[in-house]
């Protein structure tokens, strides 16, 4: 979406690609041609609307300010989130996305996280912090086991 942080879309896209994964990027506006941020532009695979019925390895929302927001604000990309992570499935939310997307959807509560602690990427959650040690979630070091789709917001 307009307003994304190129570096936290471009980044995730290329080292799965480059993993072997087969990364699916969906524009989560109206058209594929997206300018994200600094007049950077990115030409997704798929609208996120048709990918609605899809499953995935791992979805990851980029961050950025006002991109996290705009990702936080559609429907459609909440209710695949939340399938997802009903089933289980993997997701990643990078900088501005988890204060600002995960934490409006309620997907924050009940779970220490760590993000952007900037002014302007404050959610009201308790849950987000500069850092967090836990034991149930391996955040860093772990190896990611890519296969079939993954899918890019």
């Amino acid at each position: 979406v307009a307003g994304t942080e190129p570096i936290e879309a471009s980044i995730p896209i290329d080292i799965l690609r480059r993993a072997g994964a087969n990364v699916t990027v969906a524009s989560a506006g109206d058209a594929l041609l997206v300018e994200i941020m600094y007049g950077v532009k990115i030409l997704a695979d798929e609208l996120l609307v048709d990918c609605a019925a899809a499953s995935y390895d791992l979805i990851v929302l980029p961050g950025g300010v006002p991109g996290a927001a705009n990702l936080g604000g559609r429907a459609t990309l909440e209710g695949i989130v939340r399938k997802h992570v009903e089933k289980g499935g993997l997701f990643a939310a990078i900088c501005a996305a988890p204060p600002l997307a995960l934490a409006s959807w309620g997907l924050l509560d009940g779970h220490k996280v760590t993000t952007c602690t900037a002014g302007h990427c404050k959610s009201g959650s308790s849950n987000v912090r500069r850092r967090v040690r836990t034991r149930s979630w391996a955040l860093i070091g772990h190896p990611l086991n890519v296969a079939s789709h993954i899918h890019i917001s």
